[in-house]
């Protein structure tokens, strides 16, 4: 086992540095003191309140740089009060400035200090760059105006005015700004090189002194950034500059700086703003608190792929490199930079009590194997903090024992789940189960994800009830991506390139927001919906639209017709097949107040068409910028807690003419680049989201976020996605000459997930996307996840939980689960659990839920036409009456397109044939019929539609004559008769002397149609006391074929109506097995015929089996021919509604 040295200082602590003797890593990067100090024997016993550093001339200067640091941010907190409450300022009134690097971060400190019984009041605590700018600007009058003049809000707009104006300068970029969307194409550039060149200011200023000194860039193809930056700089200085002039300061305005600046809690940052705080403290005092994951000498610690790029490179072996903690090495690299820049400041003043470590855990002396009851998550953090590793090295030692953790050690979790919407719901049953601890609240937890707004619908959905429901927020939430009406605003602007679909523009009014403005209320959406499918509106707004879209020219279908007929039709009385003059046919389906939601509804598809329209061509910034806000004042009407996002939205659509004004740009650009602008306005995480507000804190993982929590969880650890990757451009010049502390998405997550290791005080849970819903196929964690993962399995044993798909799966319930981690809270889970494993245990499946029966405290009055549509479709008939269950057949809906000869179905000819019926029993012509149908949208346009109507025509005009006098003749009958609990009462058509009927289908003879006739004979039987007759006529084949049903006496008819309704009532309490297929089936060739009908299926054929019915298939399954009780139920059904009375066929 390898030795640790002791300690040869008491404070600051001396390097801990485990190093081979003779190692070639011994020469490289030192520090002064302390752990930065590679010899203790020379650091300072006693630091002096100021370091003096000689300048080179006589008279040198004072720095008070005071370098607090420390592994754990409470006890940084610690001393910071205890300094600023020692030292207060003479002013009361004046700030205690603090730089953060984010909001939380400041959130978090006051909070510190209010536990500490201070009250944390006069705090001014900007942002790192916004100190730095204000800094600046306090000491150079004339940099706000040189900064603004650079901003990256204007930049974008001045860079397309170069290229615009003068694209030869510029041969480079041509063939890219070339072809189709170019103003975009060069937007989107310019807000690319914006960026590039605000971090060149950053990260590589000398580099632009150089541009500007007149020295060519070190790449031949760099050379048009260097004139570009040249012309957009001018006779104005840029960042860089005020950088230079700053450092060679010997003194600032009185009063232009505070009396002390504190940095609190930073981890990393470019080297030029470490190298600026060192500048400010010559003239004021500068307290640094520095968030250091390790008290040892860490600077050489290299992950296994850094350490064999060193030893290609310089020579060595890799068995050089394993000396210190893998984590640390790996996930560390950003941090170790920016330590090693720290190590290279002799001017940094080290007070004695500076430094700041704490062990995560007691220890019995200095080693690995000295730990003193450890967790798994301390144990992990004191190996991390302390530099240690555990398990053997490639050349066989051990550096540390393996753990024996007990079964109850569950302060590391990692699941491993199917989907986003399972890794909330695990995670909302773990923290359930720790909640259940009075010693843990809500506050101390926090919940992180690469990119929350992913989760945020989920979060919603899951924790937005149950126990849970009140005490949690989620901040870093995007409005461009949660936001409905920023999301109904950028619908909007799409519609410019869409066909004007009914869909879309009824989407759009289903946002409250929209909705609101019009007038129109949530309830109105159903009759709104059913006129614009009554109409037959499909698509475009009129004539000249559709000629836009496709070059065509027509009426139908559209907005403009669809609108019109409703008007129309409420406007003026009409008769039937009564065409307008102009050809327009009236469609009566407005009745009285709903008038004023047809205008209500007028009003919006005209204003949306409006916008839809005013979106084409190209115009100046300013005028796009006036013209959106006109539009949503008119459109959106938010309501009070919508309020804030839409002054968001609004703000975000004011900027573009803004910045645009402000860059003198004023060319004319289409309104994608607007588009693109407000996008990338609303894309930012907002800053006065919720966060630390006692409640349980979702956010994204960023920066300097990991604040230190008793429960700290992430989700979306998956592979591919974290960490993020660095999508460098090809022309950026930082990422083909890398330097020391270059930001990198990906080394800049590592680093963030090792700040949230350590910032867990009790339980750390990690969650990724392993499995796939469908095939189980199995996917690694992320990459660090998967090192952490490694780590604790060399360690102590350790497993992850792999979970399963679904909720309720009944392992999460049962006791004698070994794993604890698998459980789940949910009692709505648990009751689907039980269902389920009680229909696994009887071997079929859940039967559907019953309900109760009809109360019989009276007697029930239902009508002829109810009994019918009962018995047309029970299953569907008890989901809609009894269970409030309505489904819908998405193949069903006509949707966005206007029919087809080919795309017209079954049931739309059969529609069609009915309508040409009625019009011949009319006794209209065959032109007027074609233009009824034609006007009122129910043909396909054009020669295709004639000959289909020519087709469905022929066919209809096939209907005996003496059938069309009868029909003609029929009247209705009043129906009132009582049966047992039940009273039928209603009307049925019949002959005028009440003793026949005529039912007429144009269609094949089906099960349906028999139980409808057998139905009204039974009906009419006991309302008449001679015999009556019925007849019925199908169409078999386009030719017709008569039916019918002889008399039958009054007893026998009461006897068989009582079999019916005792069904009906039957059906009330459970789906009745009675089906257009598998019924037939059943009745006429056996159950086995019925189990093909009902589960057979050719759709490209046209045939159709019952389960292709969804409420049928709600119902039942494929399986359900195996239940005895439903082949008995179905064959009883069949027998009674298809073989209690006798349809005989009639010879022509």
């Amino acid at each position: 086992m390898r030795k640790r040295a002791s300690p040869s200082c008491s404070s600051p602590r001396p390097a801990r540095r485990r190093r081979r003797c003779g190692s070639r890593r011994s020469s490289r990067h030192g520090g002064p003191s302390g752990i930065f100090c590679k010899n203790p024997a020379t650091r300072i016993e006693k630091e002096p309140a100021l370091r003096y550093i000689p300048t080179g001339n006589s008279e040198g200067v004072f720095v008070k740089f005071y370098l607090y640091t420390g592994n754990k941010l409470e006890r940084l907190a610690e001393k910071f009060i205890s300094l600023v409450c020692g030292s207060l300022p003479a002013d009361v009134f004046t700030p205690e400035t603090v730089v953060v690097q984010t909001q939380g971060m400041a959130a978090w400190l006051k909070l510190r200090i209010g536990d500490s019984g201070r009250i944390a009041a006069n705090f001014d605590t900007p942002f790192l760059v916004n100190f730095i700018n204000r800094t600046l600007e306090a000491v150079f009058p004339q940099f706000r105006a040189d900064f603004e003049r650079f901003s990256t809000e204007l930049l974008p707009w001045k860079i397309c005015r170069i290229l615009e104006r003068e694209p030869e300068r510029y041969p480079e970029l041509a063939a890219y700004l070339s072809g189709p969307q170019a103003e975009l194409k060069r937007w989107q550039l310019g807000c690319r090189i914006a960026d590039l060149f605000d971090q060149y200011q950053i990260y590589r200023p000398k580099m632009l002194e150089e541009w500007r000194a007149g020295n060519r860039p070190e790449w031949n193809d760099a050379d048009w950034q260097k004139r570009l930056y040249l012309e957009l700089r001018g006779g104005h200085k840029g960042r860089e500059h005020y950088f230079s002039e700053f450092f060679r300061l010997r003194a600032v305005p009185p009063g232009a700086l505070p009396e002390r600046v504190t940095v609190f809690g930073v981890g990393t940052m470019p080297p030029l703003f470490l190298d600026f705080f060192l500048k400010l403290s010559e003239f004021t005092v500068v307290n640094f608190f520095y968030l250091n994951p390790s008290r040892e000498y860490w600077s050489e610690q290299y992950s296994d792929f850094e350490a064999a790029r060193l030893v290609a490179r310089d020579g060595g072996t890799l068995e050089q490199f394993h000396d210190g903690n893998p984590l640390l090495a790996s996930f560390g690299a950003q941090g170790r930079e920016f330590f090693r820049h720290m190590a290279g400041m002799p001017e940094v003043i080290h007070p004695e009590d500076g430094e700041l470590f704490e062990p995560f855990l007691e220890t019995s002396g200095d080693g690995p194997d000295d730990y003193v009851n450890p967790t798994r998550l301390t144990a992990l953090q004191q190996d991390i903090h302390a530099m240690f590793r555990r398990g053997p090295e490639p050349d066989g030692e051990i550096t540390g024992r393996r753990f024996d953790f007990p079964p109850q050690d569950r302060t590391i979790r990692v699941h491993n789940c199917h989907s986003a919407r399972r890794e909330i719901e695990v995670l909302h049953d773990q923290l359930l189960e720790l909640l259940e601890d009075p010693e843990l609240q809500p506050r101390d937890i926090i919940v992180m994800a690469p990119d929350i707004n992913t989760y945020v619908p989920y979060i919603r959905s899951i924790f937005g009830q149950g126990p849970l429901k009140n005490v949690y927020a989620v901040s870093d939430r995007s409005l461009r991506r949660t936001s409905r009406i920023a999301d109904a605003f950028f619908e909007l602007l799409k519609l410019r390139h869409s066909r004007f679909e009914a869909s879309k523009v009824l989407d759009l009014l289903h946002v409250p927001a929209i909705r609101s403005r019009f007038g129109i209320e949530a309830a109105d959406l159903d009759p709104v919906a059913d006129w614009i499918e009554r109409a037959g509106i499909r698509w475009g707004v009129d004539r000249n639209d559709r000629l836009a879209n496709c070059t065509v020219g027509f009426e139908e279908y559209s907005w403009r017709q669809g609108l019109d007929r409703l008007l129309l039709g409420f406007a003026r009385e009409t008769v039937p097949g009564d065409l307008h003059s102009d050809g327009l046919l009236p469609l009566e389906a407005v009745e009285g107040s709903s008038s004023v939601l047809l205008g209500r509804l007028v009003s919006a598809v005209e204003r949306i068409s409006a916008l839809r329209r005013d979106c084409a061509g190209s115009r100046p910034p300013q005028e796009w910028s006036e013209l959106l806000l006109k539009a949503l004042d008119e459109l959106f009407l938010p309501a009070d807690e919508e309020f804030d996002e839409f002054s968001a939205l609004r703000r975000a659509v004011q900027l573009p003419g803004r910045q645009a004004a402000a860059a003198a740009y004023d060319s004319p650009v289409p309104v994608d680049v607007i588009e693109d602008a407000v996008d990338a306005a609303l894309s930012p995480a907002g800053r006065n989201d919720p966060f630390l507000r006692g409640k349980i804190t979702f956010c994204s993982l960023v920066p300097m976020r990991s604040i230190p929590m008793k429960v700290v969880a992430i989700v979306g650890l998956n592979d591919g996605e974290f960490p993020r990757r660095d999508l460098k451009l090809g022309f950026n010049l930082i990422s083909r000459k890398i330097a020391p502390c270059d930001r990198s998405r990906q080394a800049e997550d590592r680093y963030l997930f090792l700040e949230a290791i350590l910032s867990a005080r009790r339980n750390l849970l990690l969650f990724y996307q392993g499995q796939t819903a469908r095939g189980n196929d199995e996917f690694p964690p992320a990459i660090p996840l998967g090192e952490l993962i490694a780590y604790l399995k060399k360690s102590a044993p350790f497993e992850e939980t792999r979970h399963r798909l679904q909720p309720f799966e009944f392992s999460y319930f049962d006791r004698n689960n070994p794993n604890p981690d698998a459980r789940s809270r949910s009692r709505e889970n648990f009751e689907a659990a039980e269902t389920l494993l009680a229909s696994l245990r009887r071997g079929r499946p859940p039967e559907p839920e019953a309900v109760p029966h009809l109360e019989p405290a009276g007697i029930a009055a239902i009508s002829p036409q109810e009994l019918e549509r009962f018995f047309t479709n029970p299953c569907r008939w008890f989901l809609n009456n009894r269970a409030n269950i309505f489904l819908f057949n998405d193949e069903e809906d006509s949707g966005d397109v206007e029919p087809t000869p080919e795309s017209v179905d079954r049931l739309q000819q059969y529609l069609l044939k009915t309508e040409i019926g009625a019009f011949t029993l009319d006794e209209l012509d065959r032109d007027t019929q074609y233009r009824l149908l034609r006007r009122g949208n129910r043909l396909p346009v054009g020669h295709g539609g004639e000959l289909l109507f020519d087709e469905i025509y022929g066919t209809v005009q096939k209907l005996p004559q003496s059938w069309r006098d009868a029909l003609r003749n029929r009247v209705p009958m009043t129906v009132s008769l009582e049966s047992g609990q039940l009273r039928i009462a209603g009307t049925i058509e019949t002959a005028p002397d009440g003793l026949s009927q005529h039912l007429l289908f144009y269609s094949g003879l089906k099960p349906k149609y028999t139980v409808r006739a057998g139905l009204r004979h039974l009906l009419l039987s006991l309302m008449q006391r001679e015999p009556v007759t019925t007849r019925l006529l199908t169409f078999e084949r386009g030719e017709p074929k008569e039916h019918r049903l002889d008399a039958v006496s009054r007893e026998e008819a009461q006897s068989v109506l009582n079999t019916y309704l005792a069904l009906f009532l039957e059906g009330q309490q459970t789906p009745l097995p009675f089906f257009e297929k598998a019924s037939q089936a059943c009745f006429e060739r056996g159950l086995e015929a019925a189990r093909r009908a009902f589960t057979s299926s050719c759709k490209a054929g046209g045939i159709t089996g019952d389960l292709d019915d969804p409420a049928v298939r709600r119902c039942y399954g494929p399986d359900s021919f195996d239940d005895p009780g439903f082949t008995e139920a179905l064959e009883r059904c069949a027998r009674i509604l298809l073989g209690s009375l006798e349809l005989k066929e009639v010879e022509p």
